[in-house]
């Protein structure tokens, strides 16, 4: 099975291709999208694949802004990562 970053590397390709987007539209279709999941009833293949959207449309914000999206999520683990593991030290800073 190909690598995360190989399915991340290949929806940036692929939204280049597509008609530009400001950000502001990707943004809104991903809330409209989140706001189609939380209304959802359990059903497993519509929500992976409004998954699936969402993830795409976040490849393109990242190409976007001409983001890192492996440093980035980095970011978000090493916060969370703090809370869990020093809650205590993030209240001091």
């Amino acid at each position: 099975m190909p690598h995360f970053e190989d399915f991340w590397n290949t929806a940036e390709n692929i939204g280049s291709q597509l008609p530009d987007s400001p950000p502001e539209d990707i943004i809104a279709k991903i809330k409209l999208s989140l706001d189609k999941l939380i209304a959802m009833d359990k059903l497993p293949r519509e929500q992976a694949i409004i998954t699936g959207d969402i993830l795409f449309d976040l490849c393109k914000l990242t190409l976007k802004y001409n983001i890192n999206s492996a440093a980035a999520l980095n970011f978000a683990v090493e916060i969370y990562k703090a809370q869990l593991y020093a809650p205590d030290e993030e209240d001091q800073q």
